[in-house]
């Protein structure tokens, strides 16, 4: 009989070591784990301890989230330690922000190896703190046993000891008006907890008793985006055994379509690329030459343009020029971007260096001869200075 999927939680002793627990749907409770039959699954959901994940909400543009050295950048000032270290995955939620999660890589290597020890081949590993609910201005607390997940109202998801939950709730009320708190769990201590909760002042208490099921449902589905299992850890989609027959007539087959869709698919591709080429020649003409309308013939225009502002020695050849001859006078530098203003004949440079010091140099060196040059901007980075210069 095939079942539709497990859940699995992972628990960390004082030691550091890990054991294993499987969810029973008999009688809603954690048992210790035997062995998953891979076959009469279609998925295996892990639940991991909360405390090795962190997570948070921060501000990354669309145009950057497919690009996982640009996301780590933007989560350096958040994290403590080193980004590059850690494995990161992230859904983006309204505008410009992004719900990421972080986990150190040894870390996530330990798990995987452990579960392999306990031949459980993952689909799903996500945080257990995601058993809470989430909603907007509403104060989640999941209780199991002595454990409670949260999921404060501005959105933080935390595992705690139960214990701590009135603490963290009353330090959570605001004076003006009262606290939503929403309660669930199934749990030998939920009246006390809840009790607790509601002598709170400024507490408006919502309790529902429901096992862990429904809630590790709801993360399942809720939170697929943020699957630990992606990337450089992500594993192949589950499917059931084929008769090796089958297997071999579905191979002729693709193979026979490969080779018809070959032919036709070179044209395309070609095209497509020519396409996207002339795409990124014409960003780059208005992103060096802003505000002027590009004609047909772009490659004449350009030459045209060129030619316009190369004449005489303040024109934009001559200051290409400049650049050119005073970039290696100061090492580690890197070009930004550029944009040149044939109206008002001024360059304006945006480039990184290594310090203020090789910044000032940089216009030093440019001002040398009979060039305006003026520093518009300098904004000391975590590493290094950026700034921008303007040339006439």
């Amino acid at each position: 009989m095939t079942t539709e999927r497990i859940y699995l939680r992972l628990r960390q002793g004082t030691d550091f070591s890990f054991s294993l627990e499987q969810f029973s749907e008999g009688n809603g409770s954690w048992v210790d784990f035997d062995r998953v039959e891979h076959d009469d699954v279609t998925e295996v959901c892990v639940f991991v301890p909360g405390h090795l994940v962190w997570n948070g909400v921060l501000e990354i543009p669309k145009a950057i989230r497919k690009q996982p050295a640009a996301v780590a950048y933007a989560a350096e000032d958040l994290i403590a330690g080193d980004v590059e270290d850690l494995h990161l995955t992230w859904h983006g939620l309204s505008g410009s922000q992004c719900r990421l999660l972080a986990i150190a890589h040894s870390q996530l290597q330990s798990i995987i190896a452990y579960l392999q020890e306990k031949q459980v081949n993952p689909d799903v590993l996500l945080p257990e703190y995601f058993l809470a609910d989430h909603e907007d201005g509403v104060f989640s607390v999941h209780l199991e046993g002595e454990r409670a997940h949260v999921c404060t109202q501005t959105g933080k998801w935390v595992t705690v000891q139960a214990s701590e939950v009135p603490t963290l709730v009353a330090v959570s009320v605001a004076p003006e008006e009262p606290l939503q708190v929403r309660l669930t769990g199934e749990s030998d201590t939920f009246d006390l907890l809840a009790g607790q909760l509601e002598s709170l002042p400024g507490v408006a208490l919502e309790r529902t008793r429901r096992d862990a099921g429904d809630s590790m449902e709801s993360a399942v589905r809720d939170f697929a985006n943020l699957n630990l299992l992606c990337r450089d850890y992500a594993v192949k989609k589950r499917g059931k055994s084929a008769d090796w027959k089958t297997g071999l007539a579905v191979a002729a087959a693709i193979l026979f379509s490969l080779q018809v869709l070959f032919y036709v698919a070179g044209g395309a591709w070609f095209s497509f690329q020519a396409a996207q080429q002339e795409k990124q020649v014409n960003a780059l003409f208005q992103e060096i030459f802003p505000g002027t309308r590009q004609q047909a013939d772009l490659q004449r225009q350009l030459k045209g343009y060129l030619n316009q502002g190369g004449s005489g020695e303040s024109g934009y050849q001559a200051k290409i020029q400049l650049l050119s001859s005073s970039w290696n006078s100061v090492p580690g530098l890197v070009l930004e971007s550029l944009r040149y203003d044939a109206n008002r004949n001024e360059m304006v440079i945006q480039l990184k260096a290594k310090s203020l010091s090789d910044l000032d140099k940089v216009v030093s060196r440019l001002g040398q001869g009979s060039h305006q040059v003026e520093l518009m901007a300098a904004n000391e980075l975590e590493r290094g200075v950026l700034g921008r210069i303007r040339i006439r």
